[in-house]
């Protein structure tokens, strides 16, 4: 793919940058991002945040991707995400990476 059609770069914000930084993922990050907005196009937002899960003691990096799409669709796009997700990541690194949906 030519350089001029490349999508510009998401600009991170420093808790999401930091915690990418701590623990190896922005490569991984920037794949998960990619594989969405090719899973999910056309995408309305997507964001990326970090969340915490007191409970299990656990963050992790949120993508959070808005469409407008039937549930049908987004539902069989998610599991074309999963799967590729699944065979191009390894486990230690998927945990720390989500993608949640929204439907609008």
């Amino acid at each position: 793919m030519p350089l001029s059609t490349l999508p510009p770069a998401r600009v991170l914000s420093e808790p999401v940058s930091d915690y990418c930084a701590r623990h190896e993922l922005l490569s991984s990050l920037q794949a998960a991002i990619r594989l969405a907005e090719n899973n999910f196009s056309p995408i309305l937002g997507l964001d990326v945040t970090v969340e915490n899960d007191p409970e299990a003691d656990a963050d992790y990096l949120v993508i959070d991707v808005s469409v407008a799409l039937s549930v049908e669709d987004v539902v069989a796009r998610k599991r074309e995400f999963t799967n590729q997700w699944v065979r191009n990541t390894p486990a230690s690194l998927r945990e720390r990476i989500r993608l949640v949906y929204n439907i609008v």
